[in-house]
């Protein structure tokens, strides 16, 4: 039956040996009509017998069908992967020949698109490829339209998959509306979109708000222009990035700066201080022995030391700001604690103030120094009095805390961990945000003139990180405040000496030794010398380093004992000592500094070593030289070497 003319013109395509498409007509039946070169190429059917023009290709080529049920009469596309010897992937059309509505065959035409497939799997395989690096960036990434729509937002910027599809196509304003951020933030993005259309230059820009959760967070944002190949701008890029820790890095970087810079100014002034007040110590005591005891001007002589007591500890807290103090680390139960210090809490905050506790029923063990942890306590406690002036209720509390979520770590600056939580909450005036932005700083104080120093808080903030803690505020305007103490939790039980130490009353030792003094500050040299002078010893008095080790190598006598500052113009402390040795080998030396810190230039494996803290007594100092001198048995010091 020969076949329709209206497929004469794809006989005569097929037959052209140049055409790329392989063509194969059959009849129904499975007669073939007719194979083109390049379906015999294509299907390697150059030695096929006449009468078996197919072979092995046969069974790809069998009657669709969808045609045999008469259910269509359009080209159908069969692509699959034929199991030739090319193994290469070739895609199939088969379109039905009707003779008066008659089907008498179909024609296959045949493609080989294996580079085309290829292709496509490569520029899939890249594009997935991209979607997965998109999706892994830490950056928030977003595209927007020059008008401001969205058009697509990485996982990092929306993680619900819902409304990253719901976003695109919206505008910042629609999106800032639907996540409840302040307006001033989606007016903000929109306007700079705008002007990067309008210049073409890049922004960058930072904004903060709050989450759904209530925690504060910060972006620094960028938004670059996109062109198209004609030059124009297609779309505006915008990424922004979690600057959050970075930010509170940074604040405790400016704070710890800021904190150095006047903790050095304090360890300075503290120096100068405790000189002046071992001339006034030591002057008051010496007035004091030298009066009767029934002499009316005992009380004048007691007011001077009292204000001499209460200024040393003055200049201990300003040691203790500036992390100048020797602290003395013991694990302590930080209930113990509170617990011996409530007497004296009650007595200081007065009966208008209620004390509440609520104390961990596990041991809330640290490791911290007791006279510190109270410094804290009592400073913590004495703050909250003032803010309850018409009385209130102070409520002291301890509980075990781990810190582990990342947000609490990044806030904080601490390592997860066990930690032990002091709170002192009050009923008082509260603090406001102005107020609190400033609370830590050394000297700011909102008390009137007269009634503060402005240390306590900042000491309190110095002695708790010294610790390996942090200082945490909650506080609402006429509600109250409370202070949360962290401290890094220990296993071992606390079992601190929570007594006093008593120092018993010495009585002024005397002397016939020759005694080598060197102190550069005027005041205080007068004084030792003058003191010691008069209990009876030789002093050899030096104002620097220099002029010691010269009236060292030029005395002909033995010198019994040195008394030098740790921190002289030229050279002290232990450089000063190795020198005079060079000429007196078993020389004996009591250290004196207005640093309590400065006592780690002594070697506590020697017995001829000590040191003594600015401001100290006559008797004191006495006892001091007494006892070094006494103690040590390998007999006095000789004659310079010559």
């Amino acid at each position: 039956m020969p076949p329709p003319s209206a497929t004469a013109s794809i006989y005569a395509l097929a037959l052209e040996s140049g055409w790329p498409v392989a063509i194969l007509i059959e009849r129904v039946g499975g007669e073939v009509v007719l194979v083109n070169d390049r379906f015999r190429v294509m299907f390697d059917l150059e030695d096929t017998a006449l009468d078996d023009p197919l072979g092995a290709a046969a069974a790809t080529f069998h009657e669709p069908d969808v045609f045999v049920a008469g259910l269509s009469s359009e080209a159908v596309p069969r692509r699959d992967r034929l199991r030739q010897r090319s193994g290469r992937t070739i895609e199939r059309k088969v379109r039905a020949l009707y003779d008066a509505d008659v089907l008498t065959g179909w024609v296959w035409s045949c493609t080989d698109v294996t580079e085309q497939q290829e292709a496509a799997g490569a520029v899939a395989r890249m594009s997935e490829f991209h979607q997965r690096v998109l999706d892994a960036l830490p950056a928030q990434l977003a595209v927007f339209s020059p008008s401001g729509v969205y058009e697509y937002v990485t996982p990092s910027a929306i993680a619900d998959p819902d409304v990253r599809e719901w976003i695109v196509g919206k505008t910042d304003e629609q999106y800032g509306a639907f996540r409840g951020l302040p307006t001033e933030v989606s007016k903000q993005r929109t306007q700079l979109i705008r002007e990067v259309v309008e210049n073409g230059q890049s922004k960058t820009f930072e904004e903060s708000f709050l989450t759904r959760a209530g925690e504060r967070r910060y972006f620094r944002r960028f938004l670059s222009p996109v062109y198209d190949t004609d030059g124009e701008i297609q779309h505006i890029l915008g990424y922004g990035l979690d600057i959050t820790e970075h930010r509170v890095t940074e604040e405790q970087l400016r704070h710890a700066q800021k904190i150095d810079a006047v903790g050095r100014l304090a360890a300075g002034v503290a120096h100068d201080f405790n000189n002046l007040l071992t001339v006034i110590v030591g002057c008051g005591e010496g007035l004091r022995e030298e009066m009767a005891a029934d002499d009316e001007r005992q009380r004048l002589v007691e007011g001077i030391l009292d204000a001499g007591d209460r200024a040393t500890e003055l200049t201990k807290q300003l040691l203790s700001f500036s992390r100048r103090a020797v602290v003395e680390p013991q694990v302590l139960n930080l209930n113990t604690v509170v617990e011996t210090t409530l007497s004296m809490l009650r007595r200081l905050l007065g009966e208008h103030i209620v004390i509440r506790l609520a104390l961990s029923s596990e041991p809330a063990a640290v490791r911290a120094d007791l006279g510190q942890l109270k410094q804290v306590l009592l400073n913590l406690s004495v703050n909250a009095r003032d803010a309850m002036a018409s009385g209130g209720t102070l409520t002291l509390s301890t509980r075990q805390r781990r810190i582990e979520l990342p947000v609490e770590v990044a806030a904080l600056g601490l390592p997860r961990g066990e930690y032990v939580e002091l709170s002192v909450a009050d009923t008082g005036t509260g603090i406001s945000e102005e107020v609190r932005a400033h609370l830590f700083e050394p000297f700011f104080t909102t008390k009137p003139v007269g009634k503060g120093t402005g240390l306590g808080l900042s000491m309190v903030y110095g002695i708790v990180t010294q610790a390996g803690g942090q200082l945490q505020v909650d506080s609402t305007v006429d509600v109250g405040s409370t202070f949360c103490v962290l401290l890094p939790a220990v296993t071992q039980d606390a079992a601190p000496s929570l007594g006093g130490t008593h120092t018993p009353s010495l009585s002024p030792s005397t002397g016939k030794e020759t005694l080598l003094l060197v102190e550069d500050e005027v005041s205080v040299r007068t004084f030792i010398d003058r003191t010691l002078s008069r209990l009876g010893f030789t002093v050899l008095c030096a104002s620097s380093g220099r002029e010691a080790v010269q009236l060292a190598n030029e005395f002909p006598g033995v010198i019994d004992l040195m008394i030098a500052d740790v921190i002289m113009p030229d050279f002290g402390g232990r450089e000063l000592l190795r020198a005079i040795e060079a000429a007196r080998p078993q020389t004996r030396v009591i250290f004196i500094s207005g640093y309590s810190a400065d006592n780690t230039v002594v070697d506590a494996t020697s017995p001829r070593q000590a040191f003594m803290q600015k401001p100290f007594g006559i008797d004191a100092l006495a006892a001091q030289v007494r006892t070094l001198i006494d103690s040590t048995t390998s007999g006095p010091e000789q004659p310079p070497v010559a």
